[in-house]
């Protein structure tokens, strides 16, 4: 059986009084599910940006304080939460690139095709930022946002009760 602790007790003597708990319980858990999926867009945002500390880039910062963490956002639907990594390169650091990112791909590839021009061992070259020309076989997956989704589908259950319980006990004759 089934442990929950929440007890709501209703007078079946008073039908109005019953059916007007049930309406503010019913109010109470819509709160604390709105209230839930919002702090669970939170965390994942905390959580995304710890994942992007994980990874260390080319100069020794790590992808959290790169300008790509900057972009994040994560904004709670009426369908569920939306997440969005601004930057056009966002696709490719999550899911690497050429034969280096071949070699570690990303844990969904879902298709993705890490070196459709063929480039191999031979990589390629490209504009930096500085206006410099550099040279790149490709980068592995940094797989930030799977691993946030991953931990999100764990932790969504527990973290939405969590505030369904706290809305509820606020409703008079809820224990």
């Amino acid at each position: 059986m089934a442990n929950y602790d929440v007890m709501v007790d209703l007078d079946f003597n008073d039908m109005y009084l019953a059916t007007l708990t049930m309406k503010k319980v019913q109010r109470a858990v819509e709160r604390g599910v709105e209230k839930g999926v919002e702090e669970l867009a939170i965390r994942m945002k905390e959580k995304m940006i710890e994942f992007m500390g994980e990874y260390t880039l080319k100069d020794g910062d790590t992808l959290a304080s790169s300008r790509l963490a900057q972009t994040i956002n994560i904004l709670p639907q009426a369908t569920g939460i939306k997440i969005e990594v601004g930057g056009e390169y966002a696709t490719f650091v999550e899911y690497g690139t050429g034969i280096v990112g071949s070699r570690n791909p990303h844990p969904m590839p879902d298709g993705w095709v890490y070196d459709p021009k063929g480039y191999g061992e031979d990589g390629w070259s490209y504009i930096k930022e500085n206006g410099k020309v550099g040279w790149t076989a490709g980068q592995s997956s940094k797989p930030f946002v799977y691993r946030t989704w991953f931990w999100a589908r764990g932790s969504v259950h527990n973290i939405v009760m969590k505030n369904v319980r706290r809305e509820v006990k606020k409703v008079r004759g809820v224990r």
